[in-house]
C-alpha cells in the first residue's frame, strides 16, 4: 500500500510542479520510504519553449463556442492563458478557482482576454466537460498539442500572462494558493 501511494504521489508531482523544489515520497522497498527533495527548476526551464521576457509566438485557436482567437490581433490587451488536461488532477483543482477568481473578476473587462486551452482534447470532449462542470470561461481544444508545443514540451497546468505589447510577463507550472495569488497580482499589475 505504501508503495502504491508513493507511486501515485510521485506521478502527481511530475504532472504539474508549482515550486522549484518539492518533497516527493519515493519507495525503495515495501517497508522503506524516504522523502527526497526534487529540483524542478532545470527541468521546467528545459521544457519551456516560450519564456518570460520573450514575444509571444502568434497562433490561432477556435473556442468550443466557435470564436476564433488570433493572438496577434490582441495587441493592446492583457492575455491570460491556462493550459490544462482532464487527466491532470491538479488542473481539475485549479479550474474552479480560475473561474471564481479570474473569470468572474475580469469577464466584463475589455482590456483582458481569458482563454483556457485543453491539451489533447477535442471540441466534443470540451463541450461535454464544460456543460458538466458549468464553466463559463472560453475553452479552446488543442487535440494535437500544436498550440501547447509553442509554449512547452511538458508539464501542466501552465499559466501564462502576456502584456499589452505581446511580451510574456508570467509563465508558471502547477497550482497552489500562493502561486495563484501571485498570478492574480501579475494580472492586476498589467491592467493598471
Amino acid at each position: 500500500m505504501k508503495q502504491q501511494i508513493s507511486v501515485i504521489l510521485f506521478a502527481l508531482s511530475l504532472i504539474g510542479c508549482s515550486s522549484q523544489t518539492e518533497k516527493t515520497v519515493e519507495s525503495t522497498s515495501n517497508t522503506d520510504t524516504t522523502e527526497v527533495e526534487v529540483d524542478y527548476t532545470a527541468e521546467y526551464a528545459a521544457n519551456t519553449n516560450a519564456k518570460e521576457g520573450s514575444m509571444v509566438p502568434n497562433f490561432s485557436v477556435t473556442t468550443i463556442d466557435g470564436e476564433k482567437i488570433t493572438i496577434s490581433e490582441l495587441k493592446g490587451k492583457t492575455i491570460f492563458i491556462n493550459f490544462f488536461a482532464l487527466s491532470c488532477p491538479i488542473c481539475m483543482t485549479e479550474l474552479p478557482v480560475l473561474q471564481e477568481k479570474i473569470w468572474y473578476m475580469y469577464k466584463n473587462n475589455d482590456n483582458i482576454v481569458i482563454l483556457a486551452i485543453a491539451r489533447e482534447h477535442t471540441t466534443e470532449e470540451m463541450i461535454d466537460f464544460r456543460d458538466k462542470k458549468a464553466y463559463h470561461f472560453p475553452i479552446a481544444p488543442d487535440p494535437d498539442r500544436s498550440v501547447y508545443a509553442i509554449f512547452a514540451e511538458k508539464y501542466i497546468p501552465r499559466n501564462i500572462v502576456i502584456d499589452k505589447n505581446g511580451i510574456i510577463v508570467h509563465s508558471k507550472v502547477g497550482y497552489n494558493d500562493e502561486e495563484f495569488t501571485k498570478l492574480i497580482e501579475v494580472i492586476e499589475n498589467q491592467l493598471n
